[in-house]
């Protein structure tokens, strides 16, 4: 798998998990998390 397809699946994976993840009850660590996802692509480009 090439950089640009594991960055395409890593990206859809992050957008799944801010639609799934219940904020709400689980306060401000899925942002951090979903930060993390972000670096992390932003790494791989």
């Amino acid at each position: 798998m090439d950089i640009g397809s594991q960055e395409a699946v890593l990206e859809a994976h992050v957008d799944g998990l801010e639609e799934t993840l219940p904020t709400e009850e689980l306060g401000p660590a899925p942002d951090v998390v979903i930060e993390g996802f972000h670096d992390l692509a932003d790494r791989l480009e």
